[in-house]
């Protein structure tokens, strides 16, 4: 027999209500709990997936963007070298090839 889950939701209430008032009423008042939990979170469900893959997408479209413009900026620092010599770099330049080491034998381990 086909029914809908918001029937079988509402008819649990209703037992719960009516059988809750006896010895064991905070048994009782736990499951009601858990079972009002268990629908909020089937209901909105689908609004924390949006929510949660919104922010992952955002985050990786964050980082893409990093790592393109970390690769652009180690193959200008790399020309440099090629054209003029290691000894050619200042500070900065050094600190930027060697975080994209880092992350390269970071993404290198996984």
């Amino acid at each position: 027999v086909p029914i809908r889950v918001a029937a079988v939701v509402v008819l649990l209430f209703a037992l719960s209500a009516v059988v809750g008032k006896g010895d064991n009423a905070g048994g009782h008042a736990a499951h009601f709990g858990g079972m009002v939990v268990g629908a909020a979170y089937v209901f909105t469900q689908s609004y924390w997936d949006q929510w949660l893959y919104r922010f992952n997408h955002t985050r990786h479209q964050r980082r893409m963007v990093q790592q393109v413009s970390l690769k652009d900026e180690v193959e200008r620092i790399l020309e440099k070298v090629h054209k003029a010599g290691l000894h050619s770099l200042n500070g900065k330049e050094k600190a930027i090839l060697r975080k994209a080491t880092e992350e390269e034998q970071r993404r290198n381990r996984k």
